[in-house]
């Protein structure tokens, strides 16, 4: 299983802290009680070290051919899509996707098309739950906005925005203003628990694949198709109805281990393209 670099401090922070309070409790169950109670009693921190490793996996991800197909941002469930308003960043309504985020998903953030980053705009903010207040999360929690200008080699401007949920509180994110992107590259996360949203203008020819409640996976997953003119927005069938063409993969830099529930790769028998590798060193949007 591979791990993010994102998650460096915390997997040994946490884990540190498992595996002593493991050791622990096992010794004193030994010394003091039967075997069996202290391996009963040390379960919960066993519990801890698991749930820690796997929210900091990085599963290997494949990205489906063509350019104009756009990815999912992040791991997780759409919970909302639909038409808003964003006068700060967009001079016409916009089509936003909301993903949820649970503490179960892969928290690694990819970019869903090719461009360049026009802005990072960082904004602090409150914690409202993800899930029971996603208008108030959307509007008023901690949140990291990136523009992405040329999407695709469409000329249209795209966004996604990282959000803190009530557990999670920190955001990630190593790009800056300028950075040429591509489809499917890691380039932050959000730790413990939240919402990823996806912005592409009402007026662009963008074709929806996904809806509420459908199951997506960061770079994997096509969201929708997006073509260079003007056209409505339409929505068509969960993506799991459509099997896109997909390039010939490179062989990964390391095999694939078996992966927990959400971790999939794209359908069995397709050529894939393995993802963009991120760069070395991640900075935090919020400390």
């Amino acid at each position: 299983m591979r791990f993010t670099k994102y998650g460096k401090r915390e997997l040994k922070l946490f884990g540190a802290l498992a595996a002593a309070l493991l050791l622990l409790v096992l010794t004193l169950g030994v010394i003091f009680f039967r075997v069996d109670v202290a391996l009963l009693v040390s379960l919960p921190f066993v519990a801890l070290l698991a749930l820690v490793v796997m929210f900091f996996r990085d599963p290997v991800r494949r990205i489906p051919r063509g350019e104009h197909r756009l990815v999912a941002p992040a791991d997780g469930t759409i919970y909302d899509i639909g038409e808003v308003e964003l006068p700060e960043y967009f001079d016409e309504p916009v089509l936003r996707v909301g993903i949820f985020l649970s503490v179960f998903d892969c928290h690694i953030n990819r970019v869903p098309c090719s461009g360049t980053v026009e802005k990072v705009v960082y904004r602090e903010g409150s914690f409202y739950n993800a899930w029971t207040q996603a208008n108030e999360c959307s509007e008023r929690n901690e949140s990291n906005l990136v523009m992405i200008a040329d999407a695709a080699g469409t000329g249209v401007r795209v966004g996604v925005k990282q959000i803190a949920g009530q557990i999670a509180r920190r955001i990630v994110c190593e790009l800056k203003d300028g950075d040429a992107v591509e489809r499917g590259q890691p380039f932050g996360m959000i730790k413990f628990g939240s919402r990823t949203e996806f912005f592409v203008p009402s007026s662009a020819s963008f074709v929806l694949k996904v809806k509420v409640r459908d199951f997506v996976r960061a770079g994997s997953t096509v969201l929708g198709n997006l073509e260079a003119g003007a056209a409505p927005v339409e929505e068509s069938e969960a993506s799991g109805s459509e099997e896109p063409d997909v390039e010939p993969s490179a062989p990964p830099d390391e095999p694939d281990e078996p992966e927990g529930p959400g971790d999939g790769e794209a359908d069995a028998g397709e050529g894939l393209e393995e993802s963009p590798a991120a760069a070395d060193d991640g900075t935090e949007a919020r400390q």
